[in-house]
C-alpha cells in the first residue's frame, strides 16, 4: 500500500490521547464540601506507576477511529502496473527535423546533433520510412523519403552521413512552428504516396532554447495518430549576454547614440562592452563594465561621434558563448533633399502655400530638407511646386525637368494656370468646371496609390471632415495621359497625376492655405507631403541594418553587388554570414550591416510544460527531462490515477463515521451506568 499525502500520517500520534485520559483516575461524582477545603486550591488529578486503563473497548474503538480518519486524509491506494496497449500500425511514418539555426553554432551543439540524429536512425529504421528536414526560418531538405525508399537498406545509414557530412547551421532564427508544419505536411505526402496505415512520428534534434518560435502552433489540429519526440542536444553552458539593436538617438545638436539592451540568460553577470572602428579597429567610445541581470531591460547607449563615417563594431567581452559577442553597425543612410518652390508668397508670409510646406518638411532627419523659394538656379531639384504662372524659361526647364523623371506638384489656384497645365502636359482641353456649393469634399480616392495608399486603413481613410472652401476642380481632356486621384463630392476631379515624359505632374485643385481650405491643417497633410517626397525621391531610403537571413529586405527588387569589409572581389550573391558589407546600387553604394536575429542570443532552455499548452501531441515518456524527474513525474502521475480509481479513502472515512457512531452509544451508556451507581 502506498499514500498519496503521506504527511498526514503523522496525525497518528493523536492516539496517544484517549490513552493519556483512559489513565487519568475519575474523580469521585459525590462531593462534599467542608469548611477547612473552602480556601484551599484544587489540584487536578495525577498519574500514577499504578495507573490503570480504564475502559478498555472503549479506548481501543477511539483509537481506531483516529487510525481511520489519518490513513483516510493520506489517500492510500494500492499499487498496480498500468498497461500499455500497443499500436496497431507496425510500419512507422517518420520525418525528422534537425535544427540548423544560429543557436546551434554554439560550442558542440551542432555535432551532437548530427551524431544524435545518426545514432537514432540506425537504431530505429526498421520499419520505418524516414524524411529529414533541416529548419531555420525556413526548411531545407536534407534527405527525401523518395531517395531513402530507392537506396538499399544496406547504403541507408551511409546515405545519411554523406548528406549530412558537409552541412552547417546557418544564422538564421528557429521556426519551430514552421518546421512542425512542414513535417506535418510531409507525412500526408507519406500517405498519399505509400497508400499504408502507419502511425505518424516527428522527432525534433534541436538544443529547444527559449528563442525558438512556437506562436504558429496555437489552434493547431493535430491527426490522432501522430506524437512529436524530442532529442535535445547535450546540456552545455545556459549563460549568455547577446546585444539587441535598439536604434539611434540624437536631440537636437547633440551627439548621436547608438541605443542598445542586453539579453542575458542562465545567470547574472559582469561583462565589458566596446564600441570599435571596423575598419581601423580603433575605439570610438569608453569602453563600459556592466553587470547584466537576468531579465533586466537596460538602456545602453554609445556616443558616437559627428566625424565617425566608418561602420563599426559593438563587441562583448567576458562571456560565456562567444558566438553572438559581435554586433555590427553601419552608418545611418540619411539623406539630403531640396524642395523648390515657385511662387510669390514668402516664408515668413502665413497666407502663402509657403509657409505651412516649410513648416511642415522643417525636423524631419530623413530626408533632411532644404526648401529654396524664388530663384530656381542651378540647385539640385528632388520636387517642384508651382503655386503661379511661370516665365517661359521657367517653364522650358520644368518640361525638362519632367521629362527627365522628375516629380512635380502644381497647386491649381485660378483658372489662368490652365494654359501652364496644358504646355508642360503637351494635352490640350483642360479644363476647371465650377462647383455649385460654397466648399466642397473630397468624395471618392484612390487608396491603391502609392500617395493615399497610407490611408487605405478604415482608421485613416476619412477625408470628409476636411473641407476645401476654393475648391478648383480640374477636368483632364478625354484623350490623356492622366489619372484621376481623386474627386469632389459633386463628382469633378479633384487631383489628377499626368504623366510627362518619366516625370509625373501631380495637380492639387486648390490653394494650400487655411483660407482656400482645412488641408494644411489636417493631421493628413504631412504624412501625404512626406510620401510625396519619398515618391519623388524614388522610395524610401534603403536600410543600413538587417539580419542575415534577409538580405532582400536591404537589397530590395534591385540588382546589388556585395563585397566585404576588407573584400576586393564583388559577387551579386548575398552573404550568408554576419558581419559589414559594402552595398553598391546602380546610382550608389552605401555600407551595410548583418547581424544574427536577437532572439537565438536566448540559449536558456525552452519550457516543456510550453508543448503540452499548445496542444502539441506527446507522451509522457517523450517529454526530456532529467531521467529522475522523468520517472517520479511519472510516478506521481500513475499514484493519482490509481488513487482515484480505487478512492479507499471513502471507505475508511464511512467506517470512521460508522465506529463513531458506536463510539458515541457505548460512552453513553458508560455515562448513564456511573450517573446510576452514583445515585445508588
Amino acid at each position: 500500500m502506498s499514500f498519496l499525502a503521506p504527511w498526514f500520517l503523522l496525525g497518528a500520534t493523536a492516539i496517544a490521547g484517549p490513552i493519556i485520559f483512559h489513565l487519568i483516575r475519575r474523580a469521585t461524582r459525590d462531593r462534599i464540601q467542608f469548611s477547612s477545603t473552602e480556601f484551599l486550591r484544587a489540584s487536578p488529578p495525577r498519574l500514577q506507576k499504578k495507573s490503570k486503563l480504564q475502559h478498555l473497548w472503549l479506548l481501543l474503538l477511539r483509537c481506531l477511529i483516529l487510525a481511520l480518519l489519518t490513513f483516510g486524509f493520506s489517500r492510500p491506494f494500492f499499487k498496480q502496473d498500468i498497461p500499455v496497449f500497443p499500436i496497431d500500425s507496425e510500419m512507422k511514418h517518420t520525418v525528422l527535423l534537425l535544427d540548423e539555426s544560429a543557436s546551434m553554432k554554439r560550442s558542440g551543439k551542432w555535432q551532437a546533433a548530427k551524431t544524435q540524429l545518426i545514432n537514432w536512425v540506425e537504431e530505429n529504421e526498421t520499419d520505418r520510412q524516414i524524411s529529414v528536414l533541416g529548419i531555420s526560418d525556413r526548411i531545407f531538405p536534407i534527405l527525401s523519403q523518395e531517395l531513402w525508399l530507392k537506396t538499399a537498406p544496406s547504403e541507408r545509414i551511409a546515405l545519411l552521413k554523406t548528406v549530412l557530412q558537409n552541412r552547417e547551421p546557418n544564422w538564421g532564427p528557429t521556426h519551430m512552428d514552421t518546421g512542425l508544419h512542414a513535417a506535418l505536411d510531409e507525412l500526408e505526402q507519406m500517405v498519399e504516396t505509400t497508400g499504408e496505415k502507419a502511425s505518424k512520428v516527428i522527432r525534433i534534434f534541436s538544443d529547444f532554447t527559449n528563442g525558438a518560435r512556437l506562436s504558429g502552433l496555437a489552434g493547431r489540429d493535430w491527426p490522432e495518430d501522430c506524437i512529436v519526440e524530442f532529442e535535445p542536444t547535450q546540456q552545455g553552458e545556459t549563460r549568455n549576454v547577446g546585444i539587441q539593436w535598439l536604434g539611434w538617438s540624437k536631440i537636437g545638436s547633440g551627439p548621436r547614440k547608438a541605443r542598445f539592451s542586453l539579453i542575458t540568460t542562465g545567470g547574472n553577470q559582469t561583462v565589458t562592452l566596446k564600441a570599435t572602428d571596423a575598419v581601423i579597429g580603433a575605439e570610438i567610445a569608453s569602453s563600459k563594465m556592466v553587470y547584466s541581470r537576468v531579465g533586466d531591460k537596460r538602456l545602453y547607449l554609445f556616443e558616437i561621434p559627428d566625424k565617425q563615417s566608418n561602420p563599426f563594431n559593438i563587441s562583448i567581452e567576458g562571456d560565456f558563448e562567444p558566438f553572438d559577442n559581435t554586433y555590427h553597425v553601419a552608418p545611418e543612410n540619411l539623406r539630403e533633399a531640396n524642395l523648390v518652390y515657385l511662387g510669390s508668397e514668402t516664408v515668413e508670409n502665413p497666407k502663402g502655400a509657403l509657409f505651412y510646406i516649410e513648416r511642415a518638411v522643417n525636423g524631419w532627419e530623413d530626408p533632411k530638407m532644404s526648401v529654396i523659394s524664388g530663384d530656381w538656379g542651378n540647385n539640385t531639384t528632388d520636387l517642384l511646386v508651382i503655386s503661379q504662372n511661370l516665365e517661359a524659361y521657367e517653364v522650358e526647364k520644368a518640361k525638362k525637368y519632367l521629362s527627365q523623371g522628375g516629380t512635380a506638384l502644381l497647386l491649381l489656384k485660378d483658372g489662368k494656370q490652365l494654359g501652364l497645365i496644358e504646355t508642360l502636359t503637351g494635352e490640350t482641353g483642360w479644363q476647371s468646371p465650377s462647383l455649385s456649393k460654397e466648399y466642397g469634399l473630397l468624395g471618392t480616392i484612390d487608396f491603391n496609390h502609392i500617395l493615399f495608399k497610407i490611408f487605405a486603413n478604415p482608421r485613416y481613410n476619412n477625408f470628409t471632415n476636411i473641407r476645401f472652401w476654393q475648391p478648383k476642380a480640374i477636368e483632364p481632356p478625354s484623350e490623356t495621359n492622366s489619372k484621376i486621384l481623386a474627386r469632389f463630392d459633386e463628382g469633378p476631379p479633384a487631383i489628377v497625376e499626368s504623366t510627362v515624359g518619366t516625370g509625373r505632374l501631380i495637380i492639387w485643385g486648390g490653394d494650400w492655405t487655411p483660407q482656400a481650405s482645412q488641408w494644411v491643417l489636417s493631421s493628413k497633410y504631412v504624412p501625404w507631403l512626406q510620401q510625396l517626397m519619398e515618391t519623388a525621391l524614388g522610395g524610401p531610403a534603403q536600410p543600413t541594418m538587417g539580419f542575415v537571413n534577409e538580405p532582400e529586405r536591404i537589397a530590395g527588387n534591385e540588382a546589388v553587388v556585395w563585397k566585404t569589409l576588407n573584400g576586393t572581389i564583388s559577387s551579386p550573391t548575398a552573404p550568408k554570414n554576419p558581419g559589414l558589407y559594402k552595398i553598391s546600387h546602380e546610382t550608389h553604394s552605401q555600407w551595410v550591416a548583418l547581424n544574427m536575429p536577437a532572439d537565438e542570443s536566448r540559449i536558456d532552455p525552452l519550457s516543456w510544460d510550453t508543448w503540452e499548452k499548445l496542444g502539441v501531441p506527446i507522451t509522457e515518456s517523450q517529454l526530456i527531462v532529467p531521467q529522475e524527474l522523468a520517472e517520479e513525474k511519472a510516478a506521481a502521475k500513475n499514484a493519482i490515477e490509481l488513487e482515484g480509481e480505487q478512492k479507499l479513502w471513502k471507505w475508511l472515512l464511512v467506517t470512521a463515521a460508522l465506529f463513531l457512531g458506536i463510539e458515541s452509544l457505548v460512552s453513553l451508556s458508560i455515562s448513564r451506568k456511573g450517573a446510576v451507581t452514583a445515585e445508588a
